[in-house]
């Protein structure tokens, strides 16, 4: 039974209950307005007293659910709301927004989001407008009629604003300026804006680098939405997961909301983490990055950002094994921190907490395992989700704080060991807060002293991201990790 279901069931039941006692209250009340003995009446009062204390008990629970209630049904039409808006289809997404309003007219953050939801209908239609008059005139400008619908496209999809060549197209579709001249501005603002070459890659030797696990990936958590863009993004999970919280102003990151779940008594850690593992993706979604890795060979070793689990159930489905890594966080004291817990494929139960120093002895990758390092635990519905799975979970500020201090501790020095030898490679992950920075900070500290630099593969990124990258030496190549992927997976025949 789902938590909707659950609610929907209570509510009926205390409805039930309130109408009964309400009932009962009225006829206690006109049987006490006919009774003339005194001790009958003071009996019944006292009667109608206590029923009208527990109505009111009731009607204080039934508030409570109906509450409870709006709020799923409100934070899955949030989550509706920003699938549609990812889609463009932003006239639905207005109607939807509109639909949240009904059930909760109070949030001023409603409104807000249909009028910027309206503005983006408004630039999507003036740009789709841009397109078919450049279409209507493509004879007077067909050097570069292919360019320019190209860029507009690309803002139309949700591109940056390019104001210089928005005030060119108006300015030639009013006919104060030429073809002629259009043809020379645009192809002088194209040169100008020229991105810098990039390195070019050679993927059968990166493959061939891959089958002999010789790389070392580091995989984000944004890789599956990469590769299906219906799924919910970062920040529509940290919206939701504040909606469910009633917290419906909320602007912040994941450990920032989390750390608001552990400080409200009436939420806590564990609502925390059953939220969120319903908002993960289902683990029936195939990743094609993660299937590829699943088909090498040899052993490897792989660091993965993710609470969900689509990697290991590629692993699964391949039939390749796999052990799991965290490392604890501490509970009530700080004796365990940096504690391991290993969870091997082919084993229901996680192993009981071991020292780090424990992981050399047991030569997993000599045994053919391959090393899955969850940095910020994982959240799987094949797994015992216990108290040791709970506290290897990295979500809070509090949690970021504890990685922050015992950084050394944490990550286990057999993982960072195997970094000798081995390139190291980012996809799908982006620095965007500071959580995010800290986790790769600790990385490439650890791996400070090798030569090989590291790299990552993004494309469209904004400028903080691309001088973050090139501040700590990570070499970026700038591909769609899709296209990146479809290249490898041609050269692994």
């Amino acid at each position: 039974m789902s938590e909707y279901q659950r609610l929907q069931q209570e509510i009926s039941e205390y409805q039930r209950q309130w109408n009964m006692l309400s009932e009962r209250i009225a006829r206690l009340q006109e049987q006490m307005d006919l009774e003339t003995r005194v001790d009958e009446k003071l009996r019944l009062q006292a009667v109608i007293g206590r029923d009208q204390a527990e109505r009111e008990r009731v009607a204080a629970l039934l508030r409570t659910r109906e509450a409870e209630l709006i709020n799923i049904e409100k934070a899955a039409l949030v989550s509706e709301a920003r699938r549609l808006e990812r889609n463009q289809a932003y006239i639905q997404g207005v109607h939807t927004w509109e639909a949240i309003h009904r059930l909760d007219p109070h949030d001023p953050q409603i409104e807000e989001e249909i009028q910027r939801l309206q503005a983006l209908q408004q630039r999507a239609q003036r740009l789709n407008e841009l397109i078919q008059q450049l279409t209507q005139r493509m004879r007077e400008i067909r050097p570069i009629y292919t360019q320019l619908v190209r860029r507009v496209k690309q803002m139309l999809e949700g591109g940056m604003e390019d104001g210089a060549l928005l005030a060119l197209v108006d300015n030639f579709l009013t006919n104060q300026l030429s073809a002629a001249d259009l043809t020379t501005m645009w192809q002088e603002l194209v040169e100008d804006n020229a991105p810098a070459a990039t390195p070019t890659m050679n993927f059968r030797a990166l493959a061939d680098r891959m089958k002999r696990s010789e790389i070392v990936f580091f995989l984000g958590s944004d890789i599956p939405r990469l590769f299906d863009p219906t799924l919910l993004d970062a920040a529509a999970v940290v919206a939701t997961l504040a909606c469910q919280a009633s917290y419906d102003d909320f602007g912040g990151s994941l450990s920032m909301i989390a750390e608001y779940y552990q400080m409200k008594p009436e939420y806590g850690r564990s609502s925390l983490v059953r939220n969120l593992h319903a908002l993960l993706p289902d683990i029936a979604i195939k990743v094609p990055l993660y299937d590829l890795l699943a088909s090498i060979e040899q052993p490897l070793v792989l660091i993965s950002a993710a609470y969900d689990t689509l990697l290991e159930r590629a692993f699964h489905r391949a039939d390749k094994p796999y052990v799991l890594i965290t490392s604890l966080l501490g509970t009530d004291s700080d004796a365990d921190v940096g504690q391991i817990l290993l969870q091997y494929s082919h084993r229901d139960a996680p192993e009981s907490p071991c020292l780090e120093q424990d992981l050399s002895h047991l030569d997993l990758l000599g045994q053919r395992y391959s090393l899955i390092y969850k940095i910020r635990g994982y959240l799987g519905p094949h797994t015992n989700q216990g108290i040791h799975q709970q506290n290897a979970l990295t979500l809070s500020e509090e949690n970021y704080f504890t990685f922050a201090r015992y950084m050394d501790k944490l990550i286990p020095n057999y993982v960072v060991k195997q970094f000798a030898g081995r390139g190291f490679w980012f996809l799908g992950y982006t620095p965007t807060h500071w959580e995010d920075r800290l986790i790769a900070n600790a990385l490439l500290y650890r791996r400070r002293h090798h030569i090989e630099p590291a790299y990552t593969v993004s494309n469209d990124i904004n400028r903080f991201e691309e001088t973050y990258w090139e501040r700590h030496g990570v070499h970026r190549y700038a591909l769609d990790l899709k296209d990146f992927v479809q290249k490898l997976e041609a050269n692994f025949a």
